[in-house]
């Protein structure tokens, strides 16, 4: 019997990949070392499905994991970002989601608001 993807609920023949739950994404590399979190809950998916979210994901990461600074996965993650944005490697999407918002002592200005 083959395996069904979670994401799309169809039979998994080929193109088979594991999703991690919470993403992996989600916890920077420093803490999945140090808390030994590479046996994160998986569940089976189509390679291509477990990619389309990929991106959204990332976007998330990088747009949120601010809010959550004092916490040790939030300042994990800022570190790590900050890491990725020197080294350009990951700066597209980050830049994307820095220039969604402006440097105001008042705030985040949500995206599509008139920049006063």
């Amino acid at each position: 019997m083959p395996d069904i993807c979670y994401i799309c609920g169809l039979a998994i023949n080929t193109d088979k990949s594991v999703d991690h739950l919470p993403p992996k994404q989600f916890y920077a590399p420093s803490l999945r070392t140090s808390y030994n979190l590479s046996k994160l809950v998986t569940l089976p998916a189509h390679g291509k499905c477990n990619k389309s979210y990929e991106s959204d994901e990332e976007y998330f990461t990088w747009s949120l994991c601010s809010l959550a600074i004092g916490s040790e996965a939030a300042d994990a993650l800022v570190r790590e970002q900050g890491r990725l944005l020197r080294s350009r490697r990951k700066g597209g999407l980050a830049r994307t989601v820095l220039a969604e918002y402006q440097r105001r002592p008042s705030g985040i200005i949500l995206p599509g608001q008139p920049s006063s």
